[in-house]
């Protein structure tokens, strides 16, 4: 099942790579890694996409879990950005790009690792039945989607049309989310040697 649509808005946000205020459309999803993954430790979860107005640009974070481990409170620090691809070239036009990421926590903080193969895409993203089927979403080299940059020349981007606003949400959970729980050291805190009690304010 893909994610499950909980409230569209108009609403605006600060763009802090862009350092700008933007208006646009947040759209909020539930989604569950029982329903993806069969998998009881990653539990359900609540993502906003923000895309802006002129479909420029788009980011999702998560801002809600079942999970209150160290690894699920850092995961609500990391947004993913979907960027336009270039205007001039027409065969993406109507698409947003992200650089294909390997998460994984070392010690307290998540960190990104980017490809530069489709065999290094991992394995959880590359698999997914709802990707694969998509044509919606595309993988290509950078250097094929942005003329005339070299930084990430050799990097995978994924490609996800820009009116699919779920598929960037569900992109989200798998390379963020799976990807962390899957890839860390430290994936839960241990919450079984304690108890919390209620307390009183007065």
């Amino acid at each position: 099942m893909l994610p499950e649509l909980i409230k569209v808005q108009r609403g605006s946000w600060y763009d802090v790579g862009d350092k700008e205020v933007r208006h646009g459309c947040v759209y909020t999803y539930r989604v569950s890694s029982i329903d993806v993954l069969k998998d009881n430790k990653i539990g359900e979860w609540m993502l906003s996409v923000f895309i802006d107005r002129w479909k420029t640009k788009a980011f999702v974070k998560a801002t809600l879990s079942e999970d209150s481990s160290l690894l699920a409170n850092e995961i609500k620090t990391k947004a993913v950005v979907f960027k336009q691809a270039s205007p001039e070239n027409l065969n993406y036009y109507n698409y947003f790009y992200h650089l294909v990421s390997y998460i994984k926590l070392k010690g307290a903080r998540l960190s990104r690792e980017r490809v530069s193969s489709e065999n290094e895409i991992p394995l959880y993203i590359r698999n997914d039945d709802y990707l694969k089927k998509s044509n919606k979403v595309k993988f290509e080299k950078y250097k094929e989607v942005i003329k005339g940059k070299k930084q990430f020349s050799d990097k995978i981007v994924v490609l996800i049309e820009k009116d699919s606003s779920c598929l960037l949400a569900y992109y989200y959970f798998l390379e963020v989310i799976v990807g962390a729980y899957f890839n860390s050291e430290q994936s839960t805190l241990d919450l079984l040697d304690y108890q919390c009690n209620a307390s009183n304010c007065f």
